[in-house]
């Protein structure tokens, strides 16, 4: 039983006490009506058969689930001497509650957050529409040049003329005029409308990838208060203060908290594996941590943590066991064929002026990956075999 994988499951022991009206069957008939339901739950059926609801919380459904509460369980354990056949991982009320503890602790930075991203997205969109209509600027000096070469036809009061383009060879084109206007204000309008637009347009190429990356930081930020635990909840308001997000608050002078460090694994050949779990995190280690020959590891377009292998020279298996890291602590760690870049430090950089944890790398080589849970499980246990 030990090698074979069993799933483990929740039971909504309400809905199942309620319906089978418990207080007339035997425990015997209890546990084959629970294990007639796990049953079609290891064979992947979610079943809601005959009001009992089971639910997998593994690392695959984890984003959707509900719980059991424990006050039920134990009036279960008082009435029925059943609890005991349930299927109740072990430590699983002590995970729930710090799961709630963060929960509580990361609503308002979660909806912060959501908010500023809303406001990125929408600024990103008109962004983009304002570069279109920058695209058209040439547009302007073409017409304000050929106004020019033929300001003896153009006549004040006209609201429209036709002129030959002797950009598009001597093509009819109509320009607008303001009628207020004489036929030179008329011309140098469109030359100042291009200018214009030819400022707008260099200005736009700046804002754009800067809002894009705005939008990136969010979503990273988004992605570690998710797997975040207590401890990384503090570290992640104190960066998100330091960006300008959150209000600086006046404290009273308290001891100095020790940061917190990065996860350790270990590879199946005993290879050290590093994750950070917040961007200033991630900074540290892949900017100060690592050494230039150690390998580095992102999902690729996706937020996520940094990975660091500590090895020049890594295996095939270790590189793949990294990439499980990488994406299962990323926004896709719920998705299949996850794609993960791999990269010596040497080729990883920070621009000047970077949000936290943004960095550019190249010389990169992508691997696909399904995070598997099992696996990260054991990487984890192998810290205690190693140190």
């Amino acid at each position: 039983a030990s090698k074979k994988h069993v799933r483990q499951l929740e039971f909504d022991v309400r809905s199942f006490m309620s319906t089978k009206n418990t207080s007339g069957l035997d425990l015997e008939k209890k546990e084959d009506e629970l294990k007639k339901a796990r049953d079609l739950s290891e064979r992947g059926v979610p079943s809601k058969e005959e009001g009992v609801q089971i639910y997998e919380i593994d690392g695959n459904s984890r984003q959707n689930r509900e719980v059991v509460k424990e006050e039920i369980v134990r009036d279960l354990m008082q009435r029925d001497g059943i609890v005991d056949k349930l299927t109740v991982p072990p430590g699983y009320y002590e995970n729930k509650a710090e799961k709630d503890r963060v929960h509580q602790q990361t609503n308002d930075l979660i909806q912060i957050l959501n908010n500023e991203r809303k406001k990125n997205v929408k600024k990103l969109k008109k962004l983009k529409h304002e570069n279109e209509d920058a695209d058209d600027a040439d547009i302007y000096r073409v017409k304000g040049e050929i106004l020019t070469a033929f300001m003896h036809k153009v006549e004040q009061g006209m609201d429209l003329i036709e002129l030959e383009n002797f950009y598009a060879d001597n093509q009819p084109i109509e320009i607008a005029l303001d009628p207020q206007k004489s036929p030179a204000s008329n011309a140098q309008w469109y030359f100042n409308r291009y200018q214009k637009l030819k400022s707008r347009k260099k200005h736009l190429a700046s804002q754009i990838p800067l809002t894009q990356q705005e939008i990136d930081y969010i979503d990273s930020v988004l992605t570690q208060l998710e797997i975040a635990s207590i401890q990384d909840i503090e570290e992640i308001r104190e960066e998100l203060s330091a960006e300008g997000y959150l209000r600086k608050q006046r404290h009273h002078k308290k001891k100095k908290r020790k940061k917190s460090k990065p996860d350790k694994y270990y590879s199946s050949d005993n290879t050290l594996i590093l994750v950070g779990k917040n961007n200033n995190q991630n900074d540290q280690l892949t900017m100060r941590t690592a050494n230039k020959s150690d390998w580095w590891l992102h999902t690729k377009d996706i937020p996520g943590s940094h990975v660091v292998i500590r090895s020049e020279n890594p295996s095939s298996e270790t590189i793949e066991e990294a990439a499980h890291l990488a994406a299962y602590h990323s926004k896709f760690s719920l998705s299949s064929s996850v794609p993960v870049d791999y990269t010596q430090i040497k080729n990883v950089h920070k621009p000047n002026g970077a949000k936290p944890g943004y960095v550019i790398y190249d010389n990169q080589q992508t691997v696909f990956v399904t995070p598997d849970k099992k696996l990260i499980k054991r990487l984890k246990q192998n810290v205690s075999n190693n140190e």
